[in-house]
């Protein structure tokens, strides 16, 4: 198991987590959505117009704020089915692509199959299963609990012995697309918004370890030039 190995592990043991986090969202909205018909033969109580079934009177506005609740669960968890069917086609493609068993889950497929892939098949791996766990990230409102931008990468990575910035951190994320690089797949981008107003994401522990190779690469440069 090489560097690039572990980086693929990692990258869809957090797709997986994505994935059961989307699942969840997609059962509460269902489950909130179906315990509205309970909640009128309940009855609710109206602040304005008293206690009343849900479907209220002239002017109640409690069966509106229900409808328009009950449609917005439904359009959110639409929403997240439709991602859900996304991504997983995506892994399909990959699992069909590498040529592994199709059937069962395609993140298992894959899983099983990671120790014997070549380390540059394991970077390319690396940025597709990123740029899906990005996607889904994105949807639930969690991007920037796992990702940060190239000037907020580099504020936290720059010392007074090696100051860095965001163009070095854009830099790197290039290399990492660039096959046959060192840094392939090593700090995939998650890209969101248009092409020209867009921001690219990045992990900060990607960008670390980046940072780190990167460090040592230079050091055996200098003391072979000394």
């Amino acid at each position: 198991m090489t560097l690039y190995h572990d980086r693929a592990q990692a990258a869809l043991d957090s797709l997986r987590a994505a994935l059961d986090a989307l699942s969840y969202r997609v059962g509460q909205a269902l489950v909130w959505a179906r315990s509205i018909p309970r909640a009128k033969s309940d009855g609710l109580r109206s602040p304005r117009y008293g206690t009343r079934g849900s479907t209220g009177g002239h002017g109640d506005p409690t069966a509106g704020v229900l409808i328009g609740g009950v449609a917005r669960a439904e359009r959110q968890s639409a929403r997240a089915e439709h991602l859900t069917g996304s991504v997983t086609d995506t892994l399909r493609w990959i699992v069909r692509r590498l040529q592994l068993p199709t059937a069962g889950n395609p993140l298992d497929s894959i899983e099983a199959a990671l120790p014997t892939l070549q380390p540059a098949t394991c970077a390319e791996l690396t940025l597709w299963l990123v740029g899906e766990d990005g996607r889904i990230r994105a949807h639930l409102g969690e991007l920037a609990d796992y990702y940060d931008t190239a000037e907020g990468i580099a504020a936290r990575l720059t010392t007074p012995e090696r100051p860095i910035d965001a163009a070095r951190i854009r830099d790197w994320a290039r290399r990492a697309r660039t096959a046959g690089d060192r840094l392939y797949g090593l700090l995939p981008a998650v890209r969101t918004g248009g092409p020209r107003t867009g921001n690219s994401w990045y992990r900060f522990a990607d960008a670390e370890l980046v940072a780190g190779l990167t460090a040592r690469q230079k050091t055996s440069v200098d003391n072979q030039a000394a």
